[in-house]
C-alpha cells in the first residue's frame, strides 16, 4: 500500500464541467451549441458501446481458441468457462465457501471502516498526536500484506479471525488517508464563518467538517471494499478450511483451468456487488454531490 494517496472526488466533476462549458459566442440551440451527445443520449450510448466492446472481445477470444492460437490450459474458451460457472454454482460446497469469504470480507471491512474513520477524526483534530502516531501507521502499511499473513495466523489462529484481520489490515489505510484528507480540505472561509457565528467545536464538526469530508471518506470506502475481499482471499490462500480462496488454490494445483477461471469470474462478481453496495450508500448519504 505504499504511495497510496487520497482520492479527490472533486477532480472528475471539475474536468467534466470544463469539458461541457459552452464556448464564447455560441448561440443556445444552434449547431455550435451541440458539440456532442446530450446527457440522455449519453446514458444509453455509452453502455451500448461498452457492451459492444465486451462482445467483440469475447468473439475474438472464441475465435482464437477455435484456431488453437491460445492453449486451453492458458485461457479456456468462454463457452467452457460459462459452463463451468454453472457447475461451480451448483456444487454443494459453493454456498458455504461463498458465505465464508463474504463474512470474512464484510466483517474485516466494517471494522477497518469504523476504526479508520475514528482514528482519522482524532488525528485530524489533534495535530501533535498525528505527527507522533501517523509515521508508525505508514510503516505498518508499507509492509506487504502477504508478509503479514503468517504473523496474523500466529496471533489469531488459522480460523476465520486471521482472514478478518488480513481484510482489516489491507482496507484500513485507504479509509484513514481519505478521512484525514477530507477533514483537511474544509474551506478556511467556512471555518471562519462558523467561528463568527460562535459555533462550538462539536457544531462545526457535525455541520461543516463532516459533510465536507464525506465525499473523500466514501471514495476511500469504495476502494477499500474490494481491497478487503483481496485480503480475505490472501488469507484463504495460506491456510483455510473453507472459502473461495481455498477452492481456487485446489483447482490451481489440480490444473483445472476452467474451474479456476470460473471461480475468478464469480469472485469478480462478488467484488462488484460489494463495490456497488457502497456506491449506492454513497449516493444516498452524500446526496448533495449528485
Amino acid at each position: 500500500m505504499a504511495g497510496v494517496s487520497a482520492v479527490d472526488p472533486t477532480v472528475e466533476s471539475s474536468i467534466e464541467g470544463q469539458a461541457n462549458a459552452r464556448a464564447p459566442g455560441t448561440v443556445p440551440g444552434s449547431n455550435d451549441d451541440k458539440p456532442g451527445l446530450d446527457p440522455l443520449q449519453r446514458r444509453w450510448v455509452e453502455p451500448i458501446v461498452s457492451l459492444g466492446v465486451l462482445i467483440t472481445f469475447l468473439l475474438a477470444w472464441t475465435l482464437s481458441s477455435q484456431l488453437r492460437l491460445i492453449s486451453p490450459l492458458v485461457l479456456p474458451p468462454p463457452a467452457s468457462i460459462a459452463t463451468e460457472i454453472m457447475d461451480v454454482v451448483r456444487a454443494p460446497w459453493f454456498l458455504g465457501d461463498l458465505v465464508a469469504t463474504t463474512t470474512e470480507t464484510i466483517v474485516g471491512y466494517l471494522l477497518a471502516a469504523v476504526v479508520a474513520i475514528f482514528l482519522g477524526v482524532v488525528l485530524s483534530t489533534f495535530r501533535r498526536l498525528r505527527r507522533i502516531v501517523y509515521p508508525y501507521v505508514v510503516v505498518f502499511q508499507v509492509i506487504p500484506s502477504v508478509a503479514l499473513a503468517p504473523v496474523l495466523i500466529i496471533w489469531l489462529g488459522p480460523g476465520i479471525s486471521s482472514k478478518i484481520g488480513l481484510a482489516f489490515t489491507i482496507s484500513f489505510f485507504v479509509v484513514l488517508v481519505n478521512t484525514i484528507e477530507g477533514l483537511e480540505r474544509v474551506p478556511a472561509n467556512s471555518l471562519r464563518l462558523m467561528t463568527s457565528l460562535a459555533a462550538s467545536r462539536r457544531q462545526t464538526f457535525l455541520m461543516l467538517s463532516l459533510p465536507a469530508a464525506l465525499p473523500y471518506v466514501f471514495a476511500g470506502l469504495r476502494t477499500s471494499a474490494t481491497l478487503a475481499l483481496i485480503g480475505a482471499l490472501v488469507g484463504e490462500f495460506i491456510t483455510s478450511t473453507a472459502g473461495l480462496g481455498r477452492r481456487l488454490v485446489e483447482f490451481s494445483f489440480a490444473m483445472k483451468a476452467d474451474s479456476v477461471w470460473a471461480l475468478l469470474v464469480l469472485i469478480g462478481a462478488l467484488g462488484m456487488v460489494l463495490y456497488g453496495i457502497v456506491a449506492l450508500i454513497d449516493r444516498r448519504v452524500v446526496w448533495w454531490r449528485a
